[in-house]
């Protein structure tokens, strides 16, 4: 229920009792509150207590006959402030919590996404309307234990190249999805000619010398992912509650832009711009609809 509290601070809240006491504040002092009726005898509640600057604890539950509070679940909840293209998107729902996946392709790396949303009341307010558009999603990032690494070094003209070799990539993606053949066979030639390159070079190289960034799944919930991303901004945050210090860093993973927030405590190594950031990560993410 209390996952990943920790990378918002909340690292020295160790028993029940303390979470408790967490979640009673917010019920009583929320600082956003929805009500919505899901038949006769069922009211849903989403309640967002904010405990730092950007950085909320989101509690959804119920409402029982004797207006009693019923807590399904406690997450960390902030809103990135990176927005990237999607076209399409899918909404699962995975249960009577009211908790939803997205799944999506970003427009620009062609990278396939899951993640948990974290919009809801938006999401009901129009699933049965028609002539929704998608303007963008927002993702953000959770992480408990983090590693700084330091960048792969180069030159001002291998930078140049790596930009150039992105923006042909992005034209390419976008050629393929308009059904150009020629394209599609370009980024599978790519795709075989970059994998021959790293089996060739792990061979006497450590893989994280060879590669700037991944984005791979990571165990069965597909909402968790193993990152290795370029930090690009860095933001450091106090919980209010807790006086705990949280980073939330602008991270770029493939092209794919996104922050994570994560314990100071937690972080194993000196964030800095240029330097890369290793972890596993919760993903939620905002889907911005528009009508």
């Amino acid at each position: 229920m209390f996952k990943y509290l920790s990378s918002i601070g909340f690292k020295s809240l160790k028993n029940k009792k303390s979470y408790s006491k967490l979640v009673d504040l917010a019920i009583l002092e929320p600082t956003e509150k929805y009500i919505s009726n899901f038949g006769k005898d069922t009211i849903k509640m989403e309640v967002i207590k904010k405990v730092g600057n950007r950085i909320n604890i989101m509690i959804r539950g119920e409402i029982d006959e004797s207006e009693d509070n019923i807590i399904d679940l406690v997450i960390p909840y902030y809103i990135s402030k990176y927005m990237i293209d999607t076209s399409e998107i899918d909404i699962e729902k995975l249960n009577d919590k009211e908790e939803y996946y997205v799944t999506c392709e970003e427009t620009n790396t062609g990278i396939p996404i899951t993640f948990y949303l974290q919009n809801v009341v938006d999401y009901l307010d129009v699933e049965n309307k028609k002539n929704i558009y998608i303007e963008g999603i927002n993702l953000s990032g959770f992480c408990e234990d983090g590693y700084i690494l330091l960048p792969i070094e180069k030159d001002e003209i291998e930078e140049l190249l790596d930009e150039e070799e992105e923006e042909f990539r992005m034209e390419l993606l976008k050629a393929a999805r308009d059904g150009d053949e020629e394209a599609i066979e370009l980024l599978a030639l790519e795709e075989e000619e970059t994998n021959e390159i790293i089996e060739d070079r792990i061979k006497n190289e450590d893989l994280l010398s060879i590669i700037d960034g991944y984005f791979m799944p990571y165990g069965i919930k597909g909402d968790e992912y193993s990152i290795l991303a370029t930090i690009k901004e860095i933001e450091i945050v106090k919980n209010d509650v807790t006086g705990e210090e949280v980073y939330l860093l602008g991270i770029k993973c493939i092209g794919l832009k996104m922050e994570v927030c994560i314990n100071k405590e937690q972080l194993v190594g000196e964030p800095a711009i240029g330097r890369r950031f290793k972890g596993i990560v919760w993903l939620q993410g905002i889907v911005n609809f528009s009508e």
